[in-house]
């Protein structure tokens, strides 16, 4: 009976170390996807930066373009 019982405590003593290191686990898994989802989220806002700033070189060439099309229309009508 006490053999039974000194093999209980010890696993019970198992566990208890198994646990400890399970929340440890789980609490550096946490940290790095807080970590994860931070960079995911300055890259999103970078990503719309420079999609927005695309857009704006893209519509500065457009017109460039229009004028210049405008510039050789009205050469070809001299």
């Amino acid at each position: 009976q006490q053999e039974k019982i000194e093999h209980l405590k010890d696993d019970m003593e198992a566990y208890r170390t198994q646990n400890r290191f399970l929340n440890s686990e789980i609490h550096q898994v946490t940290k790095i996807w807080r970590k994860v989802a931070e960079k995911e989220k300055a890259l999103l806002t970078k990503c719309a930066y420079l999609q927005a700033r695309n857009c704006q070189v893209e519509s500065k060439y457009l017109a460039g373009l229009r004028r210049l099309q405008e510039a050789l229309g009205d050469e070809t009508s001299e």
